[in-house]
């Protein structure tokens, strides 16, 4: 009898562990050893073993890990970063290359650097080879550098990655409407730092955060704020080719078509006016990163064709977040690469798959190709490294990258060290 009662209480001992074990989020993983699995993620071949190559804590609510899964078509390589934003001891941020929307790129290697960072992914789609602008949202500790995109026909197709002023963590699709009053006259404003406004009308507000702009053949207010939402005219101009970057103390409207003409209409020099901006449905946020597609949406995967190129294989970055908004999941795979042990990449929906698989009830998949990167400071490094192999065989310059941070440290965004500007042949390279 002692025997039996020895037994039930090993047994009641495992099964309450199981339980517990099964309770906690898959987003949290990396804290507790992980077996090879059986079980195949979503939309992907069957996979027959996992390997995993690093599993290290970088701070208080930061882990970083690494595997290689073996599939039926192959080999794919994760590194993964496991974030927890309930430790009042780490916090999110954007960094937008060269502090400026227009310019040419910087290395996700150098915006960790130079703001301080213990590790951080690349962000957001952007103009290749041309203007290097972010594709969609950009705001940075409160300040809206560039709004959303505007809506497409597949209204899944431009997501933003979001930290609201409680510190949760949203991704969801963010639209941007604004008023422009001079008077009793107002006038729809289109965009924020968005330099493509249509000829034949549209209203954009311009910020020293943008860059020099061509505005031949619109018509420029110059403005000087003055508090809030009020604006002095400092003046008027229909015959600039050329808007060069603003300073601190400068914005600008820019007109086309219909827009332009109520510009000469009733704006004048040394008049005071409003603009006023909203962001929908999120309005409280601090930090927000646009991305494309929204790989999760509240636990389930949305159809394949609201995924987009959904048959190509590539190297991908994405992030995960759990239903309550405090735990996320960064995870960068490999690609293009030669041979059976290396990783060729993923699906749109074969990453979808992983991250529903890893917990998350919603996920934005953000640049990849050659501009999919990890990097970290690992213990005992005074700078970040790359954790993944970037398919250009190098860092790339890109737009903007999502970075976490140890609260103690405060990032610097333009005060710290050289931005990497070296040349980088990978730009001529097709971007996804």
């Amino acid at each position: 009898m002692l025997i039996h009662k020895h037994v039930a209480a090993q047994l009641f001992l495992c099964a309450a562990l199981l339980m517990l074990l099964a309770g906690q989020s898959a987003l949290t993983y990396a804290k507790v050893a992980r077996p090879w699995r059986s079980d195949t993620p979503p939309n992907w071949p069957l996979v027959l073993n996992e390997k995993q190559t690093l599993d290290q804590a970088l701070a208080r609510g930061l882990q970083i890990s690494t595997e290689t899964l073996s599939t039926a078509d192959g080999s794919q390589h994760a590194s993964l970063l496991n974030v927890d934003l309930s430790d009042p001891y780490l916090r999110l941020g954007v960094m937008q290359a060269q502090d400026q929307l227009l310019s040419r790129g910087e290395t996700v290697g150098s915006m960790a650097s130079r703001s301080q960072a213990i590790a951080g992914i690349n962000g957001d789609f952007f103009e290749i080879n041309t203007t290097g602008a972010p594709i969609n949202m950009v705001m940075i500790d409160g300040e809206l550098w560039q709004s959303p995109t505007p809506p497409s026909r597949n209204a899944n197709d431009f997501a933003v990655f979001g930290i609201n002023s409680d510190g949760n963590m949203i991704i969801d699709h963010e639209q941007f409407s604004g008023t422009v009053s001079a008077g009793s006259a107002d006038h729809p404003l289109n965009a924020v730092n968005r330099y493509a406004v249509p000829r034949d009308g549209g209203m954009l507000l311009v910020t020293s955060r943008l860059g020099a702009m061509s505005v031949s053949g619109y018509t420029v207010a110059l403005l000087k704020p003055v508090d809030g939402s009020r604006y002095t005219v400092t003046s008027l101009q229909t015959n600039m080719t050329t808007l060069n970057k603003l300073t601190g103390d400068q914005q600008a409207l820019v007109g086309g078509g219909e827009s332009g003409r109520w510009l000469q209409a009733n704006i004048h020099q040394g008049e005071t006016l409003n603009i006023t901006q909203q962001l929908m449905p999120n309005s409280d946020l601090r930090y927000a990163l646009g991305g494309g597609p929204q790989l999760v949406k509240d636990g389930q995967i949305p159809n394949v064709s609201e995924l987009g190129d959904s048959a190509a294989v590539n190297p991908l970055t994405a992030v995960g977040i759990s239903r309550d908004g405090r735990h996320a999941f960064f995870v960068v795979f490999d690609g293009r690469e030669a041979g059976a042990d290396h990783s060729h990449g993923l699906t749109r929906s074969q990453m979808a798959g992983y991250l529903l698989e890893h917990g998350a009830y919603q996920a934005l998949l953000f640049d990849g190709g050659g501009s999919a990167e990890m990097v970290a400071r690992l213990p005992g490094q005074d700078r970040v490294s790359v954790i993944n192999t970037p398919s250009d065989g190098h860092e790339r310059l890109v737009a903007n990258s999502l970075l976490i941070y140890k609260t103690e440290q405060q990032a610097r965004h333009q005060h710290s060290a050289t931005v990497d500007t070296s040349p980088d042949k990978s730009l001529s390279l097709l971007h996804m």
